[in-house]
Order: structure tokens, then sequence, then C-alpha cells
């Protein structure tokens, strides 16, 4: 090779080494944004079991379970634990008026509460 043609190449070899820079940069720059969002996509679309690390679910799963757990809280006919808590307090207050009746009838007056 003459000196010829690295006076002539060396404009070349110098864009080529430039852009693999460039990329090498580019590559470094990008490799975070890159890795938060396969940690997005592993939390939305959730992991199997590995060894020694437990399965998590994704956001569909979790939201399912949710859905599940909220419709406890609805009337259902008398299953759900809203109904249980409405069936309590009708009785706590039955029960209660039954208790004043009892005292106004048996307390004396000046004890009455």
């Amino acid at each position: 090779m003459t000196p010829e043609f690295w006076a002539a190449a060396w404009p070349y070899l110098a864009a080529v080494t430039g852009l693999i820079g460039g990329a090498w940069a580019a590559v470094r720059r990008l490799a975070p944004v890159v890795r938060r969002v396969v940690h997005l996509v592993d939390d939305l679309a959730g992991e199997p079991a590995r060894p020694g690390v437990e399965a998590r679910p994704g956001v569909m799963e979790r939201l399912a379970e949710l859905e599940k757990r909220t419709a406890e809280l609805k009337h259902n006919g008398g299953g759900s634990i809203k109904d249980a808590v409405h069936r309590m307090d009708a009785r706590l207050t039955e029960i209660s008026g039954r208790l004043r009746a009892v005292e106004r009838h048996t307390c004396p007056p000046d004890r009455a509460g």
C-alpha cells in the first residue's frame, strides 16, 4: 500500500471510526432507557418463576384479583361482606332498642342513662 493510497483513504477511515464511535456513544446513552422499557414490559406481562425467584403476576392478573376482592364489597343477595355488615348493623340497632326498653322498665328514673 502506497502513501498515495493512505492519503486518499484516511478520510474514509476517519469517517468509519467516527461512525463507530458515534454508534457506541448512542448505545451507551440508550442502554438505560432500553433497560427501563424492558423492566416496564416485564412488569406489565409478569414473569414466570425461576429457580430462587417467585413468579410475578402481570397487570391483567393483578387486575382480575382486584376485581374478585372488590366484588365482596357489593350486595349480592346475602353472601358478601357488605351484606354481612348491614345484617350486623341491623341486629345491633335492634339489640340497642331492646336494651333501652329494658333499662326504662328496670332502672329508677334518676339512674337511667
